[in-house]
């Protein structure tokens, strides 16, 4: 019977993605609107945060930090069944946690501001939020680097149904180009494969946390039926 504490670390990466979806919801809706403009920007950081925005703030670094768990779960996980020669856990791991560190560090611009929000003017007020955006941009491509690894885990070593496999990898590679994109032509970037990514992971995460589980295989050492019983019934 898997444990409540995998169970817990499997879920956390539904966890993040209701999380950080809910909590900028909450933040953006106690802000009054925003403009992009000098003006905008800078009502935007001079604001003074009311319960929703604060609430909303912690959702979402609670869902960051939820996602870490996940990160970590997945890569043991995977690391079991692909072997001690696998790289895939690794990649997966190693872009979702950068990720993480360029989408929480972020808020540093945004912090700054706040903190010096006296002393703002129009055009710095709205380079630090232009700052924030385009961490936006490189953290979807990292996201869907993450994603592509992952589902490549589901095809070759079906941690997973497979059938999570194939749309997690086009789902990946489109944000991984889209971010590309973004990074040539910010204005231009197209977040619905993002959002694509944050669907497949939650679908992910829900499979991982309500299947039966899988015990003490490593990569070679599995025969056809155990493989076929560790992708699921699909």
């Amino acid at each position: 019977m898997k444990s409540s504490a995998a169970r817990l670390a499997a879920a956390s990466g539904a966890f993040f993605v209701v999380a950080v979806d809910v909590g900028n919801e909450l933040d953006l809706s106690g802000s009054g609107g925003y403009t992009d403009d000098g003006a905008g920007a800078l009502a935007f950081l001079q604001r003074d945060l009311g319960v929703v925005n604060v609430a909303g703030l912690v959702l979402v670094m609670l869902g960051f930090a939820a996602f870490v768990v996940f990160l970590g779960y997945l890569h043991t996980t995977l690391r079991r069944f692909e072997g001690p020669e696998g790289w895939v856990a690794s990649t997966a791991f190693g872009a979702g946690l950068l990720s993480v560190a360029v989408k929480v560090g972020s808020i540093a611009p945004i912090v700054a501001g706040t903190y010096r929000k006296d002393e703002l003017t129009p055009d710095v007020a709205q380079t630090l939020l232009d700052l924030n955006g385009a961490a936006f941009v490189v953290f979807g491509l990292l996201f869907g680097l993450f994603v592509t690894a992952m589902s490549i885990g589901c095809l070759a070593h079906r941690m997973a149904p497979r059938w999570l496999g194939w749309p997690g990898v086009v789902i990946g590679l489109a944000a991984f180009v889209a971010g590309l994109a973004g990074i040539l032509a910010p204005d231009r970037y197209n977040p619905l494969a993002f959002v694509g990514g944050l669907a497949w992971t939650l679908v992910l995460s829900i499979v991982l946390t309500v299947r039966r589980p899988r015990t003490g295989e490593s990569g070679g050492s599995r025969t056809t039926a155990e493989r076929t019983d560790l992708a699921g019934a699909v």
